[in-house]
């Protein structure tokens, strides 16, 4: 028999009993539990069983036996042998119990076959182990139970994963059966509940738990019984871990009392709410509030400071009040005023109606410092058109009447910067009225001369090359005012080109080089360490911006003064590098005052040396010095000159930019060819006319981009197309995307340059953004015509002779 007890309980056993079934012999396989009772010295195990019950056992829990439907409930009777006989004959299952004993020791006993049970060998075993533990456990598991079937009308868990319910709980008139079911039918079981309105908010319980945003929501819903009664439940969900996985819990509990708590609460205190609100309506930073009887001229504090206790005393009367408070704190300057504001009669008579208010604003000491005070009079009672009853509150308002006192200084500083600004415009147009009207007056001149004197060829080219150069005169005045346009408007925009910072020195050279000239004045340039001169930036607005400094020096130095250039490259990184351009004079200089305003716009120093230029030049430097984000320093000594530091990080040359078309060309491509000139203007399209054909171009008109359009669609073929963004019927835009969308190789390969007055950055976009080759800005350089048109025309010859190949 030693093997028995192991192959079927375990060791963990204090008293283990082998009994017969039949015969109720029995021995003891296992006693190890202190001061044992109830083992030895029984005939058989039924005397064992009664000697136990009547003296041994204190009280009863069954809690896990598995009763037969004529076996009593209760233990140790329902246990005596006869019972477990016939319970074995037809179960195999083990039977489990607790007790506790009148030593005080809680015990569980477990009843179960031994291993080859039979009628041959009809042998039980009964073992016995203390279980304080397990009974803790079940005690605070039916503590647990009462409460949530007390506290809770249901309780649910919700499985995701098979998408099934579980019914924990759930009272009777609810109307959920026990046990399990699918989501589909809880769904459907809480929809015929809950009011139809109120059907989103369950929806919300479940998926927001479901997303796990958070780990507990609770919230309120309305259910309808089946007497049609409207009941107010709380809904809680919560995510839980259980051995077999996770679950969603959902609890409902009655709250039909907490609401009708609420409600009854809410009427309770309405009128402390009226209080309230009319507290709230004046502000919660009043620092004092007071109630005040206008007839019987007494107050009631609700809020005070201690600065004010002995003043605002309700024991005495408002007018005692106010006069001890306007003769102690109350600046003087506004005391008379304030005495004939809060005057009671006054007061009665104004306020009229209730609700009504009153205002005035005056300082009064706080310890050692003036502050502003607002004191309001709203009329909370009136009779017969007079006011009873006043709410007086004071707010401390010196933060406020500082901003305002700042926000009309600030006013004032802006209506004297409009002023100087609109003092500077005006001056600005004084001066381009003068700097437009002298070149347009040599323009005009030159003409008249020319034209009288059309038979002396030397005359007219003279005239000629001076209205040349008023001309280019006049495009940079219009560039500077258009450029200063879009920078006020934040439409000022930079591009990235390939170029060589040598030949953009050279071609700045080029330009730059007849105005010393003209003025006998010396230039020296001197080429620093330049290791990379590959560079990739803006390049017309860095040779701007040199120009531009490069004029002022020039400008503003004497004839035979001398002009210095230094080119460096400064500190280098891994993919740009910094560049220093120095440019110094040897001219008149600038005064420390303008040296301060060299950059507003419009701005330009009184000298009788210089009275040229428009004030903008130096203003847009610095703007595309900051977009590039470089810059510019300036040192000026009147009567000795002035030295220019610009600098400027560029980047290396990057394979995808596009290079600026450079370099000599051979325009005997040009020969021949057939180019459509698209323009509503008939000056413009001879200008043009007579440029191509003195390349021996033969060209045709289009007077809009309709015509164009026609006369592309219905066969003509050309070689490229110069055509005008605005014109009438149809824009050179719209003609351009028409042509393009024609359905054959040609119309898409054909060479179209936008030819126009817009002249910005956006617009050279929006050219290229309507399917144009390359934008050229008016009036026409015929040298950059010249060499967009070969460039782009021998492109076009090796593309077709690629494809030629491909297809050999």
């Amino acid at each position: 028999m030693n093997n028995v007890l192991p192959k079927v309980l375990g060791s963990e056993y204090n008293i283990v009993y082998r009994v017969n079934i039949n015969t109720a012999e029995f021995e003891v396989l296992r006693v190890i539990m202190e001061n044992p009772e109830f083992v030895y010295g029984y005939k058989d195990f039924y005397e064992l069983e009664e000697d136990y019950y009547v003296n041994g056992v204190e009280k009863e829990f069954v809690g896990e036996f598995i009763h037969s439907e004529d076996m009593p409930s209760n233990y140790p009777v329902s246990l005596r042998l006869k019972y477990i006989r016939e319970y074995f004959d037809n179960n195999d299952e083990t039977l489990v119990g607790y007790y506790l004993e009148r030593k005080g020791r809680w015990l569980k006993l477990v009843i179960t076959k031994e291993e080859g049970f039979s009628k041959e060998q009809p042998y039980i075993i009964y073992a016995i182990t203390e279980c304080l533990e397990e009974i803790k456990e079940k005690t605070r598991n039916i503590i647990y139970n009462t409460a949530i079937t007390k506290m809770y009308s249901m309780v649910i868990a919700l499985d995701f994963e098979s998408f099934n319910y579980y019914s924990i709980h759930c009272d009777e008139e609810l109307g959920l059966d026990y046990g399990s079911g699918s989501m589909e039918q809880f769904i459907d079981f809480m929809r015929k509940q809950v009011i139809p309105d109120d059907f989103i908010i369950i929806e919300e319980l479940v998926t927001t738990l479901k997303s796990k945003k958070v780990d507990l929501i609770e919230r309120e819903y309305r259910i309808e019984d089946k007497n049609g009664v409207i009941h107010h439940m709380s809904g809680f969900a919560t995510n839980i871990v259980l051995p077999e996985g996770e679950r969603m819990l959902f609890l409902v509990r009655n709250i039909d009392e907490r609401v009708a708590s609420r409600i009854r609460l809410k009427n309770l205190n309405a009128k402390y709410d009226k209080t309230k609100n009319a507290l709230f309506a004046l502000g919660s930073s009043y620092f004092g509030i007071y109630y005040a009887n206008l007839e019987t001229k007494k107050i009631t504090t609700i809020r005070r400071g201690d600065d004010v206790r002995t003043i605002f005393d309700e024991r005495l009367h408002l007018d005692e009040i106010f006069d001890k408070y306007i003769s102690t704190i109350v600046h003087r300057e506004y005391r008379d005023e304030l005495a004939r504001f809060v005057d009671v009669d006054r007061i009665r008579e104004v306020l009229t109606s209730k609700g009504q208010r009153i205002i005035m604003e005056y300082q009064r000491s706080f310890g050692t410092v003036f502050k502003w005070v607002r004191v309001v009079f709203q009329a909370t009672k009136c009779v017969d058109g007079k006011a009873v009853n006043v709410i007086m509150a004071f707010k401390d308002i010196t933060e406020e009447k500082e901003l305002e006192f700042k926000n009309q200084q600030e006013l004032n500083n802006a209506l004297i910067e409009a002023k100087l600004a609109s003092e500077a415009k005006s001056r600005f147009l004084a001066n381009m009225s003068h700097d437009i009207r002298t070149p347009m007056n040599a323009i005009m001149g030159m003409t008249s001369i020319a034209l009288a004197h059309s038979d002396n060829s030397q005359k007219v080219e003279e005239c000629l090359r001076n209205i040349d150069i008023s001309a280019n005169h006049l495009i940079k005045l219009i560039n500077d005012i258009l450029d200063m346009s879009y920078i006020e408007s934040g439409r000022f925009t930079l591009k990235n080109e390939n170029f060589n910072i040598l030949e953009l020195i050279d071609t700045v050279m080029l330009i730059s080089k007849e105005q010393f000239e003209n003025r006998n004045q010396t230039f020296k340039l001197h080429i620093g360490n330049l290791q990379n001169t590959k560079l990739c930036a803006d390049r017309l607005r860095i040779q701007q911006i040199i120009i531009n400094v490069l004029e002022n020096a020039s400008k503003y130095t004497p004839n035979v003064g001398m002009v210095e250039m230094t080119v460096s490259q400064e500190a280098t990184y891994e993919d740009y590098a910094v560049y220093r351009i120095e440019i110094k004079d040897t001219g008149i200089g600038m005064s420390e005052e303008f040296l301060e305003k060299i950059f507003t716009p419009f701005e330009r120093e009184n000298n009788e040396a210089c009275t040229s230029g428009n004030g903008l030049g130096m203003s847009i430097v610095k703007h595309i010095l900051e977009l590039m984000e470089g810059d510019i320093s300036i040192s000026s000594v009147q009567n000795k000159g002035t030295k220019f530091v610009i600098t400027i990080p560029m980047k290396f040359q990057m394979e995808d930019v596009p290079n600026e078309i450079q370099g000599e060309k051979d325009y005997s491509i040009l020969k021949g060819k057939k180019i459509l000139v698209v323009d509503d203007n008939e000056i413009n399209c001879t200008i043009a006319c007579d440029y191509l054909e003195d390349m021996g171009v033969l060209t045709e008109v289009a007077i809009n981009g309709k015509e164009a359009y026609n006369m592309i669609s219905t066969g003509e073929r050309y070689d490229a197309v110069l055509m005008d963004v605005r014109m009438p019927i149809m824009d050179g835009y719209e003609a351009t995307d028409m042509i393009r969308k024609l359905d054959n190789d040609y119309a898409r390969k054909l060479i179209i340059i936008a030819i126009t007055a817009n002249a910005f950055e956006e617009d050279v976009q929006k050219s290229y953004n309507a399917g144009m080759n390359y934008h050229i800005s008016k009036p026409i350089n015929p040298k950059m015509l010249y060499d967009v048109l070969v460039e782009l025309m021998q492109k076009t010859n090796d593309i077709e002779e690629q494809e030629g190949e491909m297809y050999e």
